[in-house]
């Protein structure tokens, strides 16, 4: 399903070729991809981030969220869900080539991935373009990729990566 500006609310997808694409979507929530051949959601650069939020993507033949991070303005990715995909849970792609940021543009929080066949959560700009903070994962692709904290443990500061994991006492 391809969208255009507007809203696109509690709506399913199953056993599509891919899921949901957007573009210029006004507000991404409350999705359900499941069982598509492909990504269970293809989010383009021009949609706000912001507004892609409490989705599900499912058993997925390909990517769950797919995600090409825009380098022209801020945004928070937050609360989806990907389970069982045969490809990344999470996967920021680079779909602009090589590019100086001085900051990531996109934060990538309060994600839950688990089981997908290619790793949970991947990026493929090495977080130069999203801030990963507190998610829920089985594995990452990177070590710029971070774990919500348990109860008990602050997160800490490691220069040039972000936000880590830091146990209380060490």
């Amino acid at each position: 399903m391809s969208v255009e500006p507007g809203r696109l609310i509690g709506n399913r997808a199953e056993q599509n070729g891919a899921g949901f694409r957007t573009e210029q979507v006004s507000d991404i929530t409350g999705k359900i991809a499941r069982n598509n051949v492909g990504a269970g959601f293809v989010v383009e650069p021009a949609t706000r981030l912001d507004l892609v939020h409490d989705n599900v993507a499912r058993g997925n033949g390909g990517d769950g969220f797919q995600v090409i991070v825009p380098r022209d303005r801020v945004g928070t990715l937050s609360s989806n869900y990907a389970i069982n995909n045969l490809g990344h849970g999470l996967h920021v792609v680079d779909g602009f080539g090589q590019g100086l940021l001085v900051e990531p543009t996109a934060t990538i929080i309060g994600i839950t991935a688990f089981g997908n066949g290619a790793g949970d959560l991947a990026d493929d700009t090495d977080c130069r373009f999203a801030l990963w903070v507190a998610n829920r994962f089985g594995t990452a692709a990177q070590p710029c990729i971070h774990q919500a904290a348990a109860r008990g443990r602050p997160l800490g500061l490691r220069p040039g990566c972000g936000l880590v994991l830091r146990a209380s006492g060490r």
